[in-house]
């Protein structure tokens, strides 16, 4: 068993859970921040802003700081203003910053990356707080190809605002030199989509699956893939079939909570709507606009796709609407094992309520892959903060929400949410640092209408 993430940037696919082997069993800027103006309208250039670093050539400390950076007044998704620039500059010095100033309104999805003699880009908030830092990274490789945000350079980031006001956005590299900025700024792809619903369409039947779309260099997927159904697993963690129908819909119910409920308590955009629905009570829906499907079935010798969870994309904004993922429930029914840390079974005893657990445990990895469709990257499981997207080497505490007594299904376990977490430092979006608000990101990623 492979116990570490696995990122193929090459593969089109992430794999966003522990790999299993397939053959294996189971500050402000120096002036009042002006107001943004509240409508949703975005504005889309056909041609970028040209723009030169206003620091002149040779010199440095006019822009190094978060008081002094360069405002580009031009730049937004609010009409007059362009949302796309191409900002050259030179970094005059090995240490040398520079910092650009833009104005953002919530939910406004930035996109930046850099070349030249820079390979070091960020943001940060209005108060000054390093929301997302990249060096050397490359976010982008897992974008849907809908994605309008920038791709490639010698680093590149996405971010997803969550107030109006100044933000700062940093370049700087290890080399002097020119550089080349390219910043992109994008309303959520949902927004403009009045009167159609977003849906999560979770498939416990099985059945004939094309899981390319979901394969890596390891392993591709294959067209005609024919998965297990739930109810080959109900068995395993000794829950009669008669319970399948229960089970189903404390997955629903725990999916719903996670990307709806919670996400509009305290999220900053109140019109957050999606639907989770069964394929089995509304096939119709297959295959259809807007809807997102994930197969909650099979095991990974008849997906021919690794890992125990993996989603299609990483799409922050939301731009693709009819994403994959896949959950392979025999890595999560084998036999109880301490050297499996994945298996539900290791926390079932006499004293649980197993269809709660099991469809809790299930319901938060779910929406653990849906997230990374919605453009959330990994989260630190190291740190003192648990939640449903942090990586996965440590389900029990992040995704499965056991309680001290370390059994599932019983009163002391815990409610798992998506929070504001530290960026994992390796692995999914590696060379990201900062902090990521995962509800921020959902709530704008289903904007509503």
């Amino acid at each position: 068993m492979i116990t570490s993430d696995l990122r193929l940037p090459l593969a089109g696919a992430a794999i966003l859970l522990p790999v299993l082997a397939l053959l294996s069993p189971a500050a402000s800027f120096g002036a009042p921040a002006e107001t943004v103006a509240p409508d949703t309208a975005q504005t889309t250039a056909a041609a970028p802003l040209q723009l030169s670093e206003a620091e002149p050539t040779g010199r440095r400390g006019l822009n190094d700081s978060v008081g002094t950076a360069e405002r580009i007044g031009e730049f937004g998704t609010s009409a007059p203003a362009n949302n796309r620039v191409r900002m050259t500059g030179e970094l005059s010095q090995p240490d040398d910053t520079d910092r650009f100033a833009v104005q953002l309104r919530p939910g406004d999805v930035v996109g930046a990356s850099v070349s030249g003699s820079a390979d070091v880009i960020g943001v940060a908030k209005p108060d000054g707080t390093v929301r997302v830092r990249g060096v050397n990274a490359d976010s982008a490789y897992d974008y849907p190809p809908s994605s309008p945000l920038p791709r490639g350079g010698n680093s590149n980031i996405a971010y997803v605002a969550e107030e109006a006001g100044w933000y700062s956005v940093e370049v700087a590299g290890a080399t002097t030199g020119a550089y080349t900025l390219t910043l992109e700024v994008y309303r959520p792809g949902t927004e403009g989509d009045t009167g159609r619903t977003q849906t999560v369409l979770l498939d416990f039947r099985g059945g004939n699956v094309d899981t390319r779309p979901l394969g890596t260099m390891l392993a591709r997927g294959i067209p005609n893939a024919v998965l297990s159904p739930m109810s080959s697993f109900l068995p395993l963690w000794n829950i009669p079939l008669a319970e399948q129908v229960r089970l189903e819909e404390a997955v629903i119910a725990t999916v719903k909570e996670n990307l709806q409920t919670e996400v509009q308590d305290g999220a900053l955009n109140p019109r957050v709507s999606v639907e989770v629905l069964n394929a089995r009570t509304h096939p119709e829906l297959v295959g259809q606009e807007n809807v997102s499907q994930v197969y909650v079935a099979g095991r990974a010798t008849e997906s021919r796709v690794g890992g125990v969870g993996i989603a299609q994309y990483i799409d922050p904004g939301n731009f693709s609407h009819e994403d994959l993922a896949l959950i392979h429930l025999s890595s999560f029914s084998g036999a109880a094992n301490p050297a499996n840390r994945v298996t539900l079974n290791n926390h079932l005893t006499a004293a649980s309520d197993r269809v709660k657990f099991v469809g809790t445990a299930l319901g938060n990895v779910i929406s653990h892959e849906v997230g990374h469709t919605l453009g959330l990257f990994h989260t630190d499981p190291e740190n003192d903060i648990n939640g449903i997207i942090d990586a996965g080497d440590h389900l029990a505490v992040t995704q499965y929400g056991l309680g001290p007594d370390r059994v599932g299904g019983t009163p002391d376990d815990v409610n798992m949410r998506f929070g504001v977490d530290d960026y994992l430092p390796t692995g999914p979006g590696q060379g990201l640092t900062g902090t990521q608000n995962a509800k921020n990101v959902i709530a704008w990623a289903y904007a509503g209408h």
